[in-house]
């Protein structure tokens, strides 16, 4: 039990680790317009590592003859290990196309296999700053959060306040 909770921490303080190391050194994100743009670099390559690692458990557990002699083994030990790496690459693909784009007149944000969202420039009502986060607040109650994992965010952010 103390080696999972141990596990686990290390695991989060790792991919926390790996998330800064990946956006540190990039401030300015464009597309090929030149428009400022946030998006996500580290969880596309981290999800996908990770998914490779539970279904690598959770194979491992089918294999194993005990699992199968005991009701409950397989469904704890074996499928919901493979259920998670199923939900780690379907992440990666949300995360690889998830776009943030700053235009002349609005925020456009890309992400499938959701539909593209357009927020106009005219109807941001205030920016707020909550720690390293930063909220767009537009009127009938509309937010835009921007993490501080997302790559560019410095630039995007001095680029609105610009406009």
């Amino acid at each position: 039990m103390l080696r999972a909770i141990l596990l686990s921490a290390i695991g989060s303080a790792l991919f926390s680790f790996l998330m800064w190391l990946a956006v540190w050194g990039r401030e300015r994100e464009e597309d090929a317009d030149g428009n400022p743009t946030l998006r996500y670099v580290a969880p596309k390559f981290l999800m996908p590592i990770m998914g490779l690692i539970f279904l690598g458990v959770g194979v491992y557990e089918w294999f194993e003859p005990r699992n199968h002699r005991y009701a409950g083994n397989l469904e704890i030990l074996s499928y919901t290990p493979i259920a998670i790496a199923i939900l780690c690459f379907v992440m990666s693909t949300y995360f690889s196309s998830y776009r943030v784009i700053l235009r002349a007149r609005t925020i456009e944000i890309r992400r499938w296999p959701l539909s593209t969202v357009e927020y106009g420039l005219d109807q941001l009502q205030s920016m707020e700053a909550k720690g390293r986060q930063m909220i767009l607040h537009f009127y009938q109650g509309r937010k835009l959060v921007i993490y501080p994992n997302l790559s560019g965010r410095e630039y995007f952010i001095e680029r609105l306040k610009a406009q």
